[in-house]
């Protein structure tokens, strides 16, 4: 269906190893869709995943299709309940995620993953919990803006919290992670500043990583 597109993808969880398939997994995401007039989608929908070894190319380590549900737009997947991920994918020093929405063309750009997935897989060896995630900060006539972010699963206690540079520019202006302030075990408020004071409006997706226990 022409009309559906992606509005947000983000890495959420975690990487879980199960006893009974050695050397595979499952990661779960979260995408979030739309149609062409913003409306988040409610219902059925059937998503395509496949992870390559570069941004552009045609070489697919892994895929699978899921019949899935959203709601209110957000639909989680646990990527390998189909086609379990393979030993060793992680360990390749690229890796790119596509995905298909109800068969469409592949979204673009596809989705990097080996960087947050090293964070992860290195503090989960060290027994801590990692959530990760994306959110879009938006910016309205200012040189500063907040955006609240919301754990997918509440810690313990206040983790440690990482920003991701916004994924593009707003208006030409470069925003940067300044702060994270009211961290609690179930979110946090990230603040971001423009690198030269000017004011901007618009808005761009950007990626947290939470640690803690």
């Amino acid at each position: 269906m022409d009309l559906l597109k992606l509005k947000k993808v983000s890495i959420i969880l975690f990487f879980a190893m199960f006893p009974s398939v050695i050397g595979a997994g499952m990661m779960t995401y979260q995408v979030r869709v739309s149609d062409a007039g913003g409306n988040y989608l409610d219902g059925p929908v059937t998503l395509g995943f496949r992870i390559y070894d570069s941004p552009s190319g045609n070489t697919v380590l892994w895929g699978e299709t899921q019949d899935l549900t959203a709601d209110q737009g957000i639909v989680d997947a646990d990527l390998g309940k189909v086609n379990p991920l393979p030993e060793g994918l992680f360990e390749n020093p690229e890796l790119y995620l596509g995905i298909t929405v109800q068969g469409d063309p592949e979204m673009a750009p596809r989705k990097r993953l080996v960087s947050t997935w090293k964070t992860i897989s290195a503090n989960r060896a060290s027994g801590k919990r990692v959530q990760a995630g994306g959110c879009t900060l938006t910016v309205s006539g200012a040189s500063e803006a907040s955006a609240d972010i919301t754990f997918p699963q509440e810690f313990q206690s206040p983790p440690v919290v990482m920003l991701g540079a916004p994924s593009a520019a707003i208006e030409g202006k470069s925003f940067v992670p300044a702060r994270v302030s009211d961290v609690t075990a179930t979110g946090c408020v990230a603040h971001f500043a423009a690198l030269d004071g000017s004011t901007a409006t618009g808005s761009a997706d950007f990626d947290w990583i939470a640690i803690g226990e």
